[in-house]
């Protein structure tokens, strides 16, 4: 199975604060982060975009899905 490039897990990543992905796409997404200290930076850079942008809009009391790094 591969584990899909920089370019589609950052995609997925993306495409995942929108919706669900699928359990197949989560676990490559997962596997790949696993190795790539890059698409760990940009998951957790998106995160803290959203956190802040969910405050800033006053939504601080809607729960946040679990991290997954």
């Amino acid at each position: 199975m591969p584990l899909g490039n920089c370019a589609t897990v950052t995609r997925s990543l993306s495409d995942e604060l929108d919706r669900p992905l699928s359990a197949l796409a989560t676990l490559r997404v997962r596997a790949h982060l696993l190795t790539c200290t890059g698409c760990r930076a940009y998951a957790s850079q998106i995160a803290t975009l959203r956190a802040l942008s969910r405050h800033v809009a006053g939504h601080d009391d809607v729960a946040e899905p679990p991290n997954r790094r």
